[in-house]
């Protein structure tokens, strides 16, 4: 049966001060232009709604150097720097740079990285090379990895079998029970979003009630994805909220609990 998400705002007990703020978005893009000049109340109202930190995400060198800037100017966000299956071409000429921001403390994971054979134009051999070449980045730098994998899990699973050290979250999970079970097998996390409040696939629904509590992340990937009751507005962290309520619901578990163990688990990922 496919579950509904409700009314957003129903944490009411979610009033809070920054102490109290104990949810996490796991990824976020708050560098993006849809945010230019809002910066500062978006993070505002993603702290009023329980949400104590953000995790910026870089997505090509550039990119990832906005995202380390944001994460230094504004207290409530880290960064993760990284280069995505879409700008794989990019890596080999980008990873000494990627490798210098990872310095930086405001850095908590390489990513977003990984595979994607339904969009991306780089060639598969292209996105694999990227995709080497970040973790072992991530295993230099003894940091998480978030990764990004569409289309292909098969092939992925065979790149990351060489890397049995590395920590990390699936994020924007949508995979089935086997792929589920592969991610929990490697001790890793599960990233969901608002796919879940408006998917029609229940397959999905029922794979996001099997993970693990200590296994599992809230992320908003905003700008994008906004969640029901949401869909066509720019998306934001404040967000994670509405989500951890739907997922609450669907796993029948307190919408509280929920925001405060998945921020629990990424402050345990990321060394928040």
């Amino acid at each position: 049966m496919t579950v509904v998400a409700k009314p957003a705002g129903t944490i009411d007990s979610l009033v809070t001060d920054s102490s109290m703020a104990l949810g996490v978005d796991t990824h976020a893009h708050l560098h993006f232009p849809q945010f230019q000049g809002q910066v500062e109340e978006v993070i505002q109202r993603a702290n009023d709604s329980g949400i104590g930190r953000i995790i910026n995400v870089g997505t090509s060198s550039e990119d990832s150097r906005r995202a380390v800037q944001f994460a230094s100017r504004y207290q409530a966000l880290s960064a993760s720097v990284g280069i995505h299956p879409y700008e794989a071409v990019e890596a080999p000429q980008a990873i000494e740079y990627l490798s210098d921001l990872a310095n930086e403390r405001s850095v908590v994971a390489i990513g977003e990285c990984g595979l994607d054979f339904a969009k991306s134009e780089a060639t598969p051999a292209e996105q694999e090379q990227a995709l080497r070449l970040q973790l072992e980045l991530a295993q230099a730098k003894k940091l998480p990895v978030i990764f990004h994998v569409r289309d292909a899990f098969d092939h992925f699973w065979k790149v990351v079998s060489d890397y049995p050290s590395i920590k990390a979250v699936v994020h924007s999970f949508t995979g089935g029970r086997a792929e589920l079970g592969r991610v929990l097998q490697r001790g890793w996390m599960v990233g969901l979003n608002g796919i879940m409040t408006f998917t029609k696939e229940p397959e999905q629904q029922a794979m996001a009630k099997e993970v693990p509590l200590t296994s599992l992340l809230l992320e908003t990937d905003c700008p994008f994805l906004s969640p029901h009751p949401h869909r066509g507005k720019r998306n934001e962290p404040s967000r994670v909220v509405d989500i951890a309520e739907f997922l609450a619901e669907l796993r029948g578990e307190s919408p509280e609990d929920l925001l405060k163990n998945t921020g629990d688990n990424a402050r345990r990922l990321f060394k928040l």
